[in-house]
């Protein structure tokens, strides 16, 4: 199993490609000429992606007088950063994932995923120069090795979840032990076949090891302290029994090392119910 995962990273044009319509959104916001009409446009080409935007903003969380049925009135109503966010955690949970037993939800994980999108986004207040839209990419595919771990190594990722859930021990030391990498490597490697920007694909890489960053990026500071948050106030679950401690380095990065955690958490606003409802 050990070399048959490394042979097929070692061609990691085989796994998981970028979705499409993703990378589409993600080109067009970078745009800063684009019109909000061109992304909407590209919206409604992916039938399954703009009825599941609209069941969300017709959801009664929303509790709109009237029902919204087209995707130019849902931006008009949500504004298109939330609706491109939607799009990216939509594209992203096209991935056909299974269920490990009782110890991996791909519900509860997805919920984890998108939750700590949004909290990401939230942290990006406490870095000048940040672009949320940036921030919550960050956080979205801050777990996604254990999405390509799923999908093409099943086996031996449900192995490493029932592991570690039933001794209570960290999925990243279980996985370095049965197959020498740990999904946020996976997810690193991904990513940077995706061609993100580096700042992403370390943020990725060392989002549970925030002190062997030495870029001077914060991006890697914004993803462990909001998968941290995300475990910590139990938004979803990501097959993780370990909640890692604020890392003292990110929470000094970040100008909040004096912040209360439980005060930090709630200058946030972050909704759960909202975030369970796009899932």
């Amino acid at each position: 199993m050990m070399e048959e995962v490394k042979n097929k990273l070692l061609n990691i044009e085989q796994l998981a490609p970028l979705p499409t319509l993703m990378k589409k959104i993600l080109d067009l916001t970078e745009d800063p000429d684009v019109s909000v009409k061109e992304i909407a446009e590209e919206i409604k080409k992916d039938q399954a992606l703009t009825a599941k935007i609209l069941k969300i903003v017709n959801s009664a969380y929303y509790g709109f007088y009237r029902e919204i049925g087209n995707v130019d009135h849902a931006i008009v109503v949500l504004g298109i950063d939330e609706v491109v966010n939607i799009s990216h955690a939509v594209c992203l949970m096209q991935y056909q994932l299974e269920d490990v037993g009782s110890y991996f939800s791909i519900r509860k994980f997805w919920i984890h995923t998108i939750g700590t999108a949004y909290i990401a986004r939230a942290l990006s207040k406490y870095v000048p120069g940040m672009l949320t839209k940036d921030a919550f990419v960050i956080g979205l595919l801050h777990d996604f090795g254990k999405a390509v771990l799923n999908q093409h190594f099943h086996s031996l990722f449900s192995t490493v979840v029932s592991i570690s859930m039933s001794s209570g021990r960290h999925i990243c030391e279980v996985c370095r032990e049965e197959a020498g990498f740990d999904h946020a490597e996976v997810g690193a490697l991904v990513a940077e076949h995706w061609n993100m920007p580096i700042q992403l694909v370390e943020a990725v890489k060392l989002h549970h090891t925030p002190e062997k960053s030495n870029s001077g990026s914060n991006s890697v500071h914004i993803a462990h302290l909001a998968n941290v948050l995300c475990h910590r106030y139990r938004i979803g679950a990501s097959g993780n029994p370990v909640i890692d401690e604020p890392s003292k380095v990110s929470l000094k990065a970040l100008g909040i090392e004096d912040q209360d955690i439980n005060e930090l958490w709630k200058s946030l606003d972050i909704d759960p119910e909202r975030i369970e409802a796009l899932v």
